[in-house]
C-alpha cells in the first residue's frame, strides 16, 4: 500500500510539472522529429508590437530649393518601408496662415511608396513645357502638406498612423483640436513685383521689388540690355530685408532702356529663379511730356468685351506718336503692346485671358532733334490713384454642379462671381484697384454629351449662396441635359463658356462591410485530411481573408462608378484603396495590411461620368475572417495569460501543485485550476467561465476579443503520458470552439494530436489543426 501510494504521488508530480504548467518552463523537445515548442515562450520574448508607432520627427525644407522640396523624418524602429502623401494648399487664412486642406486632398505621390531610406525628394518643377521653372509657375504660390507612414509588409505588421495627424479626432462633446505638427513645404520664390522707374529722374533709375516670402539672406540684382533679360550681369548684392536699389545712371546712358532682375539668396547660398524683368530708364533732356489722363474707354475694357481692350490719353507735349505698354495681376514685367501709335487710344487685342486684370502705361515719343526720345511713363500703373485697368468679361472661375435630394429633375449649380462684381471674391486675390463694380448676368448651358453642343438653358435665375462670394441657380436635368457650362454676361457681351461640369450623384447607401465572415473562393476550408499546416493562399500573410463591401447604388446611379477608401480610425485617414472606378455594387477586398483583431473602416464615393464626386456613402467596419492557424494562434494568446495568473501549477514542488486555485479575467471572468491524484496518475481540470484578458483593439468601446468558456484538462500516467479532454466555446470578435479531445500528451507536454477547431459561420464541421499550430 506504501508503495502505490508513493507510486501514485511520483505519477501525479510527473504530471503537474510536465503537463500545463510544463507549458511554461523552458524545455529540450522531445524528439527531433516533432515540434515540440515552449507555449510560454511567446510572451516571455521581446515581441515586436503588432502595428508599427509613427515616425516621432518630420523635416520638411522650407524655402531652400527653387525646384523642390527635401522631405526627411526619424527612423521608425521594425520599418522596413514608408509611405508618404502630399496634398497642395493655395490659400491663407486670415492670420495670413497656410489654409490645411482636405483630407481628401491627400494623395500618393509617385516613387513615395516603398520609400527605403528616411527621406523623399519631391520634385515640384521638373521644367518640361508643361511645368517651366520660371517665375510665372504657380508653384511658388502654394504650400505643399506632407505626412508619413511606417511599413512592414514583410514581418506582417500593421502600418504606422499617419505622421503628422492633420486630423485629430474630437473628444465626445468637444471640438476636433488643431494639429500639434505640421509639415509644410514651399519653393525658394524670387521677390515679385518687380519695377523700375520709367523717366521719373534723370540721375539714376530706382528699383522696387515686394520682398520674397521665408528667410531671405540677400538679393543678387542683374542688369541687361535686352528685354528678355539675356546676357545680365550682376551689379550689386543687398540684404534680404531690403526692398529697393538706386542705379546710377550717367549722362550718357540718359535714355537707354535697361532690364533689372532680381534672386532670391537663402543663408545656405541657395538661389531662387529670376524675377518679373523690370524696365526701367532715366530721362534724357530735351524728351516730350508724358501722356495723361491715361484710362479704360468706358465700355471697352471694364468687363464688356472679351476680346479687346481700348486705352485713351490725352497728349503729351511734343509727342509725336506714342508706345504703349501692359503688364498684369499676375506679372509686373512691362511688356509693349502698341507701337508707334499715332491716335489717342489704342485696342489691345493681343492675347487678353479671362481672371486677369490688366494695367496699361503709356510713353510719347518725338524726333524733332534728329533721334527718337522717350517721355517718363504716363502715372497710370496700379500704384496709381487711378489706375488704367481694364479686364474682359471673365466666365466663372470655379463651379459645382449637386443633385438636389428628391428632385430627379433638376440640379442645383453653385458657381462663383465673376471678378468685377462686387461679390467676387476673388478681386482683392488678383489686385483690383479700381472700386467701379459691375453687375453682371448670367446664362447657363446644358448638353448630352461633354464634346457635343451645348444649348442655352433659359428662365434660369440665380441668388447668393450662403458661401461668400458664391451664388446658385436651379436648372434642369434632363436626358439631353446632363452636363452644364456657365458664361458670364454683361449687357449684349457674354464671356466664353466655363469648362463642361456634370452633377456630383448622391451617396451610396447603405454601405455593409463583411465582418469574420466566410466568402467563396476567398475563404479557405481546411482540407481534414491534411492536418498539418494547410497554405491557405486566399488569405494574407498575416492569415486575415478578404472582407466583401456591398452598397446600393443612390439615386439616379453614378455614371462614373466608385471609388473606396479605408482607414484604421472611424472619422479620418482615408486612402483610396482601388485603382481604376468600381462599376459594380461591391468590391471583395483582400487587405495585404490586415492584422487579426483589428477593425478597418471603409466609405465610398460615388463619381460622376468625368470622375468628379462629392458626396461619400456611410462608413462601416470590417474585418477578414482568420485562417484556422491564425485562429488557434489568437485564441492561445488568451489562454496562456490566464495560466499566468494561477500559482499552484508553477510552485517548485510536486504536492505543492496540487488542490485548488484561480485566476481572474482582466476584463471579466475567472480559470478555476484543480488538480489531484486520479488512481495511478493524476488528473488538471481547468475551466473557464466568462474569461476575458483583451478588448478589441484595447477599445472598450468595442467589446471583448475573446470570451472564454469551458474546459482544458489533462490526465497524465507515472509516465508521463496521458491525453487532454475539454471544450472551449468562444464569443468575441471571432466565434467559434476548440476541442481537446484529440491532444496527447507525450514525454509531459503536448507532443500529438489534433484540436478540433470550428469558426463559425465558416466551418461546417471541426478542422483538425495540428497540435503544433498552438506551440508556434
Amino acid at each position: 500500500m506504501k508503495r502505490i501510494t508513493q507510486f501514485t504521488v511520483l505519477a501525479l508530480s510527473a504530471l503537474l510539472f510536465a503537463s500545463c504548467a510544463d507549458m511554461f518552463q523552458d524545455r529540450v523537445e522531445m524528439k527531433k522529429d516533432t515540434n515540440g515548442v515552449n507555449l510560454g515562450s511567446m510572451f516571455s520574448k521581446n515581441k515586436t508590437k503588432d502595428k508599427l508607432d509613427p515616425p516621432k520627427q518630420i523635416f520638411v525644407t522650407s524655402g531652400e530649393h527653387k525646384d523642390k522640396v527635401v522631405v526627411t523624418w526619424e527612423k521608425v524602429q521594425d520599418a522596413r518601408s514608408y509611405r508618404l502623401e502630399r496634398a497642395v494648399s493655395s490659400e491663407k487664412d486670415e492670420n495670413g496662415e497656410w489654409k490645411i486642406p482636405e483630407e481628401g486632398a491627400f494623395e500618393t505621390l509617385p516613387h513615395s511608396t516603398f520609400i527605403s531610406g528616411e527621406s523623399f525628394t519631391d520634385t515640384i518643377i521638373d521644367n518640361t513645357p508643361a511645368n517651366v521653372l520660371d517665375y510665372t509657375n504657380e508653384a511658388y504660390n502654394c504650400a505643399y502638406f506632407y505626412r508619413v507612414s511606417a511599413e512592414n509588409k514583410i514581418d506582417k505588421l500593421e502600418e504606422s498612423d499617419w505622421y503628422p495627424n492633420y486630423y485629430p479626432e474630437a473628444e465626445e462633446g468637444k471640438e476636433a483640436p488643431k494639429p500639434t505638427t505640421l509639415a509644410i513645404g514651399t519653393l525658394l520664390t524670387p521677390p515679385s513685383n518687380t519695377k523700375a522707374s520709367c523717366g521719373k529722374y534723370q540721375e539714376k533709375i530706382e528699383l522696387k521689388w515686394t520682398s520674397a516670402p521665408g528667410s531671405i539672406s540677400s538679393y543678387r540684382i542683374f542688369r541687361s540690355t535686352a528685354s528678355d533679360g539675356s546676357g545680365a550681369s550682376q551689379i550689386a548684392t543687398v540684404y534680404g530685408n531690403a526692398t529697393s536699389y538706386e542705379f546710377e545712371v550717367l549722362p550718357e546712358q540718359r535714355g537707354l532702356n535697361y532690364y533689372f532682375t532680381l534672386v532670391s539668396v537663402d543663408s545656405r547660398g541657395n538661389e531662387s529663379v529670376t524675377s518679373p524683368i523690370a524696365m526701367g530708364y532715366a530721362l534724357k533732356p530735351g524728351a516730350p511730356g508724358m501722356p495723361t489722363n491715361v484710362k479704360v474707354s468706358q465700355g471697352q475694357g471694364r468687363g464688356e468685351t472679351k476680346a479687346n481692350i481700348r486705352i485713351e490719353w490725352e497728349a503729351g507735349s511734343g509727342a509725336e506718336k506714342y508706345q504703349v505698354y501692359r503688364f498684369t495681376s499676375s506679372d509686373s514685367t512691362l511688356k509693349i503692346v502698341g507701337e508707334n501709335v499715332t491716335d489717342l487710344f489704342f485696342d489691345d487685342t493681343s492675347t487678353l485671358k479671362p481672371n486677369l486684370f490688366y494695367y496699361y502705361q503709356v510713353q510719347s515719343i518725338s524726333t524733332t532733334t534728329g533721334e527718337e526720345l522717350f517721355s517718363a511713363m504716363s502715372e497710370s500703373g496700379d500704384d496709381s490713384d487711378d489706375p488704367a485697368e481694364g479686364f474682359i468679361v471673365s466666365p466663372p472661375q470655379s463651379v459645382a454642379v449637386k443633385k438636389i435630394l428628391g428632385d430627379t429633375s433638376n440640379c442645383k449649380i453653385v458657381f462663383s462671381a465673376a471678378i468685377g462684381s462686387q461679390d467676387c471674391a476673388n478681386n482683392t486675390a488678383i489686385t483690383k484697384k479700381k472700386a467701379d463694380w459691375k453687375t453682371y448676368d448670367y446664362c447657363f448651358y446644358g448638353g448630352d454629351s461633354v464634346t457635343g453642343a451645348f444649348t442655352q438653358i433659359t428662365g434660369v435665375t440665380f441668388t447668393k449662396s450662403s458661401e461668400e462670394g458664391m451664388y446658385e441657380a436651379q436648372v434642369p436635368s434632363t436626358a439631353l441635359i446632363k452636363f452644364y457650362k456657365v458664361a458670364t454676361k454683361n449687357g449684349t457681351v457674354e464671356s466664353e463658356p466655363t469648362a463642361a461640369y456634370a452633377p456630383a450623384p448622391y451617396a451610396a447607401q447603405n454601405l455593409v462591410a463583411t465582418k469574420n465572415a466566410a466568402l467563396a473562393g476567398y475563404t479557405d476550408i481546411v482540407d481534414n485530411s491534411k492536418a498539418n499546416f494547410p497554405s491557405e493562399p486566399q488569405a494574407n500573410a498575416n492569415g486575415v481573408h478578404a472582407i466583401k463591401l456591398t452598397w446600393q447604388a443612390p439615386t439616379g446611379g453614378a455614371d462614373g462608378g466608385y471609388n473606396i477608401y479605408r482607414s484604421t480610425k472611424p472619422n479620418s485617414g482615408f486612402k483610396k484603396i482601388n485603382e481604376s472606378p468600381i462599376t459594380e455594387t461591391s468590391y471583395i477586398y483582400k487587405d495585404e495590411q490586415a492584422k487579426a483583431g483589428n477593425y478597418y473602416y471603409y466609405r465610398i464615393l460615388s463619381l460622376n461620368s468625368l470622375g468628379q464626386g462629392a458626396n461619400y456613402s456611410n462608413t462601416d467596419y470590417g474585418y477578414g475572417a482568420l485562417t484556422t492557424y491564425q485562429y488557434v494562434r489568437e485564441y492561445i494568446k488568451t489562454t496562456l495569460n490566464s495560466q499566468k495568473k494561477l500559482t499552484l501549477m508553477h510552485k517548485s514542488g510536486a504536492t505543492d501543485k496540487l488542490g485548488s486555485d484561480e485566476s481572474k479575467g482582466d476584463i471579466s471572468g475567472n480559470l478555476t485550476y484543480n488538480a489531484s491524484i486520479a488512481g495511478l496518475g493524476g488528473r488538471v481540470i481547468m475551466h473557464y467561465t466568462n474569461y476575458a484578458d483583451y478588448y478589441i483593439m484595447n477599445d472598450k468601446s468595442l467589446g471583448v476579443y475573446f470570451l472564454l468558456n469551458g474546459n482544458t484538462n489533462t490526465s497524465a500516467s507515472m509516465d508521463t503520458n496521458g491525453t487532454m479532454d475539454g471544450t472551449v466555446t468562444i464569443q468575441g470578435m471571432y466565434p467559434g470552439s476548440v476541442v481537446y479531445d484529440k491532444i496527447q500528451i507525450k514525454g509531459g507536454a503536448a507532443g500529438g494530436g489534433t484540436y478540433g477547431v470550428t469558426r463559425t459561420g465558416i466551418d461546417s464541421s471541426a478542422v483538425q489543426a495540428d497540435w503544433t499550430w498552438g506551440e508556434k
